[in-house]
């Protein structure tokens, strides 16, 4: 029985090879447990879509995925999947719930992605990577936008920025937020039916997408009497108060990103 599982460990493994030489665009046989992953994998981007890759091939997922180093630290997480050992799970929100905000700092998130590093497929709806990161709203909404990449990528952008701004959100399903527009387009961040108490500013063209996400961290209400339910989370709050402070570190954080996004392009 052992030799049997380490036998579908080992021919995992070779296929998972075969999937990080495509994204590196290197050959298989110059990978080893030593590899750096570079590249693509380099990216946020990238690793999410190796993500939707394992989970589609392998029905395989862990957050390490998105922070591990080396091809053998990702064949070390197959590896255990495989021999069923125990492994941490993504935690999902009620995880929020534990952390209470400290102080009343603005903390900002700034993410930007180059449109081409998004897939491109025939259909947006079946494909792993755009199913698991995106929900049926946001896919919609980017299949009535002239360029469907261009607004992906500005949702992505916005998801990773939260992240950045508030790291409670990382490891937590990317489409437990989504990115949902107004009347007049303007967009906002949502977890299931609450919002997001943020300022949030995207933009995009053919060649890049950025996001800028602000929010100011106050200190979470202590439970009364009463443990908070697993199923709630206490998410960011933005005090009114704080708008025009909001507003003036958001806009001149999207005008440096702007700024970076086009010497990059310059001198490219």
């Amino acid at each position: 029985m052992q030799s049997v599982r380490r036998g579908a460990v080992m021919a995992k493994i070779e296929e998972l090879k075969e999937i990080v030489s495509g994204y590196m665009r290197v050959e298989a046989q110059t990978i080893d447990e030593s590899t750096v992953l570079s590249g693509l994998l380099a990216t946020s981007m990238g690793r999410g879509r190796l993500d939707a890759t394992l989970r589609g091939r392998f029905g395989f997922t862990h957050p390490a995925v998105h922070t591990v180093k080396t091809f053998g630290e990702i064949c070390q997480l197959l590896a255990v999947d495989e021999t069923h050992t125990e492994m941490p799970t993504i935690p999902g929100r009620h995880s929020l719930a534990a952390t209470n905000f400290s102080d009343g700092s603005i903390a900002l998130g700034v993410d930007i992605q180059a449109v081409n590093s998004l897939p491109e497929v025939g259909d947006y709806w079946e494909e792993d990577f755009y199913k698991q990161h995106f929900t049926r709203q946001e896919i919609a909404y980017a299949l009535l936008q002239s360029s469907p990449r261009e607004s992906f990528a500005a949702a992505w952008c916005a998801k990773e920025a939260l992240r950045k701004a508030d790291n409670r959100w990382i490891g937590v399903d990317w489409k437990l937020t989504e990115i949902t527009h107004n009347e007049l387009g303007r967009p906002a961040l949502q977890s299931g039916d609450e919002a997001i108490r943020c300022a949030i500013s995207l933009s995009h063209t053919n060649g890049f997408a950025v996001a800028v996400v602000a929010m100011t961290k106050v200190p979470s209400p202590e439970p009364q009497n009463a443990p908070i339910p697993v199923t709630s989370a206490v998410l960011p709050v933005v005090e009114e108060r704080s708008g025009s402070r909001l507003s003036l570190v958001l806009s001149v954080a999207a005008l440096v990103v702007s700024l970076a996004a086009a010497a990059y392009a310059f001198l490219r």
